[in-house]
């Protein structure tokens, strides 16, 4: 279930850590996309799905 501003969320990139911390993410979301992130995966995530695969 997505919480916060969920304009803001439409698309996220995360591909380090520090990518993590500049978006504020949840623990949730932190636990979910950290191990990713740490075996050099990139991560795309948010609530506009069409806008996130473009983007990928």
């Amino acid at each position: 279930m997505p919480y916060g501003d969920l304009v803001a969320q439409r698309v996220h990139r995360f591909e380090s850590m520090d990518d993590l911390d500049e978006s504020n993410v949840t623990i949730e979301e932190r636990e979910e996309y950290e191990s990713h992130i740490e075996r050099g995966h990139v991560v795309y995530a948010g609530v506009d799905y069409e806008a996130i695969l473009d983007r990928a």
